[in-house]
């Protein structure tokens, strides 16, 4: 079966071209490198064709096969195109050992194992069970799991939490409702910080239509909250986003139960 989506007006007065009520999508997304180099996972519909009812010159249509919509895997060179899953995942992050990708659904976190060339759809683990869950991030060791998660969060703003892998010991490491909400966490490479994002705007919302403030800082928070490096400041009328590396070398291990 296919689906239908338009591709955005190039011209709109010769010919006249016809409004399709129709929003352009794009055939793949969210690529993820398997930890060996081996191979690359993606998201991907595949697309069919183009066609231009109302001349070359107006929207196109974009023809998808939607019963081939699913996460693939493809070598660096391009070779070896495979799909893999009969679904798409979003966010998908691979393990550091290769044995599972962990995912969001419904905007809760999932973990499922991979075998080498499928997933053991038998074997997935839902890791959270309230609130909105989003970008779930491995540590270096594939012990922890980060995340952002608007659970415990009076204003509904998302927060960086960790868990273990097994989704238990889950704890909030980022809470600064006043200063706008923490999302994208990424691990350094030896596993004692997290970067993410912050995004802050004027208001209670942090996504204000307009008034944005128009700096751009880099920080670096230890547990307590205390803020030790500021840095930069970006061009007017630009979206505050700032980087915010977390120390938490002083976290337990985790506890496997």
């Amino acid at each position: 079966s296919l689906i239908i989506f338009s591709c955005g007006l190039i011209n709109n007065s010769d010919p006249p071209c016809q409004d399709k009520g129709l929003v352009s999508t794009d055939s793949y997304w969210e690529p993820a490198w398997y930890p060996t180099g081996e191979f690359i996972g993606f998201n991907h519909l595949p697309l069919v064709e183009i066609t231009y009812p109302d001349g070359d010159k107006c929207s196109g249509i974009q023809h998808f096969d939607i019963d081939s919509l699913g996460f693939w895997i493809i070598h660096p060179d391009g070779s070896h195109k495979n799909r893999i899953y009969e679904n798409w995942l979003q966010t998908p992050q691979w393990s550091p050992d290769g044995q599972w990708i962990v995912y969001v659904e419904g905007a809760q976190i999932y973990k499922m194992k991979f075998s080498g060339n499928g997933f053991e759809t038998d074997s997935t683990m839902q890791l959270t069970f309230s609130g909105r869950n989003f970008f779930p991030s491995w540590s270096p060791l594939g012990d922890r799991i980060a995340y952002d998660s608007d659970v415990d969060s009076d204003t509904g703003l998302k927060f960086i939490w960790i868990m273990n892998s097994d989704g238990t010991s889950k704890h909030r490491i980022s809470y600064e409702p006043d200063q706008g909400e923490h999302r994208q966490p990424s691990w350094s490479p030896n596993g004692d910080k997290i970067v993410h994002v912050r995004f802050i705007g004027s208001g209670s919302s942090a996504w204000p239509k307009n008034a944005f403030e128009t700096t751009l800082k880099t920080q670096i928070t230890s547990l307590s909250g205390k803020l030790t490096k500021t840095a930069a400041k970006a061009p007017p009328n630009t979206i505050i986003m700032e980087g915010i590396f977390t120390n938490i070398s002083a976290f337990p291990p985790p506890i496997i139960v």
